[in-house]
């Protein structure tokens, strides 16, 4: 009798220790943090390219913009700035990635689509920014708020105005989850950079890779959180289920040097994609960083996308 209850103890004591850790890996991961300022970005491998990154964000920051909000399916205030281009050939809406925003995420980008004739709209994912939300998905709910700000761009600007939805790193994947979803038919295509497959998988990733801890053992505990405290499940959606019905053309960019989002997701994602599709993988380029890399390749690769199905 004694030995039992010492058992009991302790699977009392290592229910609780795992309970713990995955309220403290949930908070990291999935909570709402203060933002870090742009610089903070501007580091390591990124540090390289300081100078046009500077001066995107600078170019993002002196343009005439009008903010703008929805109300998300969950009853949040979400909202964006939108870049009007006086003889807009379409819209292109950017999301950004996870703990990021548009003035880092766009810095390299934004201008160059603007200078091609597209009005911009930068919305700041739920979460983020001036967007309301405690609770980041990873690309779950994110992926309706998409669809919403898809809607909106289709009333303000009527259905003949060409949309083009693009993303990197977790707004890639919210964009590649939105396409399988029911979008206005003004949606032309996607531009999909360095997006995971689904919460479950870039978590996974990031428990073994960089907290060099058996993911079966805390990603159970996060999972539970995600649930019962932020209401969605890890394993609810993938890109990869959305790419088995999606039917926009979808360019897909990753750089082969990237240590965060594996290339190896995107690369299964281009497989998946049923409808027309093009896939450029950049030698040497880390997360997120294609366009900075090998700036001349991807200009003539968007360039040649848009002119095919927005133009």
């Amino acid at each position: 009798m004694k030995l039992f209850l010492i058992c009991v103890v302790i699977l009392a004591a290592l229910v609780v220790l795992w309970l713990a850790a995955g309220a403290i890996c949930f908070r990291i991961a999935i909570v709402r943090a203060s933002a870090s300022a742009p610089s903070d970005y501007i580091k390591g491998v990124r540090a390289k390219y300081r100078d046009t990154l500077t001066a995107g964000e600078a170019w993002i920051r002196s343009q005439v913009t009008e903010r703008v909000s929805i109300t998300s399916s969950d009853g949040l205030q979400l909202s964006a700035r939108l870049y009007l281009h006086p003889e807009a050939k379409g819209i292109l809406l950017f999301f950004h990635g996870y703990r990021s925003n548009a003035d880092i995420d766009a810095s390299g980008a934004a201008e160059y689509y603007y200078n091609l004739g597209y009005s911009l709209l930068l919305p700041d994912q739920r979460s983020h920014g001036q967007s309301q939300g405690r609770f980041i998905t990873f690309g779950i709910r994110e992926k309706d708020d998409c669809v919403l700000w898809s809607r909106w761009c289709a009333r303000r600007f009527g259905d003949d105005c060409p949309q083009i939805l693009s993303g990197l790193s977790m707004g890639a994947t919210t964009v590649l989850m939105a396409a399988g979803q029911k979008l206005p038919d003004s949606v032309r295509c996607i531009i999909a950079d360095c997006g995971f497959s689904s919460p479950a998988d870039i978590l996974r990733k990031v428990i073994r890779s960089d907290y060099h801890v058996p993911p079966i053992i805390i990603l159970p505990a996060i999972a539970f959180y995600a649930k019962h405290r932020a209401g969605f499940s890890i394993d609810a959606y993938s890109t990869y289920a959305a790419m088995e019905t999606n039917t926009l053309p979808v360019l897909f960019v990753h750089g082969l040097a990237d240590a965060f989002v594996p290339c190896e997701m995107t690369e299964a994602c281009y497989a998946r994609c049923t409808a027309p599709k093009r896939l450029v993988l950049v030698e040497g380029a880390g997360h997120g960083l294609s366009f900075l890399v090998d700036t001349p390749r991807l200009k003539k690769e968007l360039q040649d996308f848009l002119s095919r199905y927005v133009s």
